[in-house]
């Protein structure tokens, strides 16, 4: 199976346990007395010898209010807790009036969110993250929190907005919203038109070659020096009994490739080449060469959707930048690095703006803490007919110790949105490559459409070495199902 890569590092991006300031509180607990006015307390994820102001008991837990001193550490105790205490709107409420923070809902459910996730508070960094959630949607900016807390980065402007931004919109919306703007603009900027193109012709759900995109991916290869080179080396390579002429041909051409817009083009570029060559001979090759992902699926169609959005744009920058990818144009030739090279100011930068920012989001969801396994949750737009819809990903696997991921043992999980199903869920579980598959939709017709597409499933998984054990259909449990969607920080399940 040809995996996904990582969004990002394999390795945390940032230290999970950051040192802690003076006057923040966070949980803690008494691991041994040193003494009537001393202790170790295990606090923030390490252990620490500090004085403490009253007497407390070894096991038990509290909040602590940090301070460094000249002469060592101390904590001082703000509330003790019991185990009936944990997470209770009481602590939330008390810790509300102690940093001084408006007494209403919305910071009563932050206090309690920076508890939860233990990460240390400070009334700066509070009432910052209220004047965030003020300024966005509230269910939203409450999810990006989440991911930020879970995750124990820096909590900063740029992680919260594109991180909300994110959990309010996925990019299908933006993105036609973004065609419909660029199309009335007239798109004069050519970085705007190379957008435009992009998004005119994005993928749906015909896996054929459609002639249009052709078209583009040959236009976009005619726009940068490098990946000409690479079409050029491709017909000296594909004909090299016509070596001299496509080399004595080649400026001309490399003149004509981004002007290229008709079936017509394509037979002129044959001739400026000086190739006695039909269509039906070359055009074949170059499908298979360079529409990898057309091929019978083998999971490069996938791939190729989050690689064309640009969510391992930077992922593969870092690899370029250390010679490890020879073959840059399926990063440079991306939704996100056409957005990134668009910085004139026009009737669409908003929604550029927001684009790029969503975009973002669902990249920062899916950047790595762990190096044991990678999950992914990812938005990417399809065409259905003539809609652009979002389909969600979720992708869970083991890494070995190689880092290079398990195929043999993944979670997978699609979340879509059909105009006769309505709201679906398809989970997949690869346990020793053996794949159980299951349909959560509360339409009944289900059942009949699954029946008619388990015999062509066993056998193409069959022929990719997997074993088909079962395809079932739910029709409750939607809700449940959905949840998967929603990032989170910590291990996979245990069972895969």
């Amino acid at each position: 199976m040809n995996v996904l890569p990582s969004v990002g590092r394999a390795e945390p991006i940032h230290h999970r346990n950051p040192r802690l300031q003076d006057g923040e509180v966070l949980r803690g607990k008494v691991i041994q007395l040193l003494g009537a006015e001393e202790a170790v307390v295990e606090i923030n994820g390490r252990m620490i010898k500090a004085a403490v102001e009253v007497p407390v008991k070894p096991g038990s837990g509290y909040l602590f209010q940090f301070f460094r001193e000249p002469e060592g550490f101390r904590l001082k105790i703000i509330k003790e807790l019991g185990q009936e205490n944990q997470g209770r709107k009481e602590t939330a409420e008390a810790l509300v009036r102690y940093f001084g923070l408006p007494s209403d809902a919305r910071s009563t459910a932050l206090v309690r969110l920076f508890y939860l996730y233990n990460v240390p508070m400070n009334r700066t960094v509070l009432k910052q993250a209220l004047k965030w959630l003020g300024e966005t949607d509230s269910d939203s900016g409450f999810q990006a929190l989440k991911v930020i807390l879970a995750k124990k980065w820096p909590l900063s402007e740029s992680l919260f907005k594109a991180l909300s931004a994110s959990a309010a919109q996925a990019p299908a919306g933006s993105m036609k919203a973004l065609l419909q703007v660029l199309k009335q603009y007239d798109a004069r900027h050519p970085s705007q038109k190379a957008i435009l193109d992009f998004l005119e012709n994005w993928p749906g759900t015909n896996i054929a070659v459609r002639i249009d995109e052709l078209l583009e991916h040959i236009r976009a290869m005619g726009r940068d020096e490098t990946q000409m080179a690479t079409l050029r080396d491709w017909f000296v390579a594909r004909y090299p009994e016509y070596k001299e002429q496509i080399l004595s041909h080649w400026p001309e051409a490399k003149t004509f490739l981004p002007k290229m817009k008709t079936e017509q083009d394509l037979r002129t570029l044959t001739l400026l080449l000086g190739l006695s060559i039909r269509e039906d001979e070359w055009l074949p090759m170059f499908i298979n060469d360079f529409f990898p992902y057309r091929k019978p699926f083998s999971g490069e169609w996938l791939k190729h959707l989050l690689f064309r959005m640009g969510y391992f744009y930077e992922a593969e920058l870092l690899k370029s930048v250390k010679n490890e990818n020879l073959n840059a144009l399926q990063w440079q030739n991306s939704l996100k690095g056409l957005l990134l090279s668009l910085t004139q100011k026009n009737d669409g930068h908003d929604l550029i703006g927001q684009l790029l920012s969503q975009i973002t989001g669902e990249q920062l969801q899916s950047v790595q803490v762990d190096r044991s396994f990678v999950q992914l949750w990812l938005a990417f737009p399809l065409y259905f007919g003539s809609d652009l819809r979002d389909v969600h990903l979720f992708w869970e696997a083991r890494r070995n110790p190689d880092g290079s991921v398990e195929p043999d043992y993944c979670r997978i999980a699609l979340k879509l949105e059909l105009s006769q199903l309505g709201e679906t869920v398809v989970s997949i579980l690869v346990q020793k490559r053996r794949v159980s598959v299951t349909v959560y939709n509360e339409q009944s017709m289900v059942d009949a459409l699954i029946e008619q597409k388990v015999s062509p499933m066993k056998t193409r998984l069959k022929e990719l070495g997997y074993e088909l054990v079962s395809v079932k259909h739910v029709t409750s449990g939607l809700s449940e199902a959905k949840a998967i969607f929603t990032p989170h920080a910590g291990n996979m399940d245990v069972r895969i």
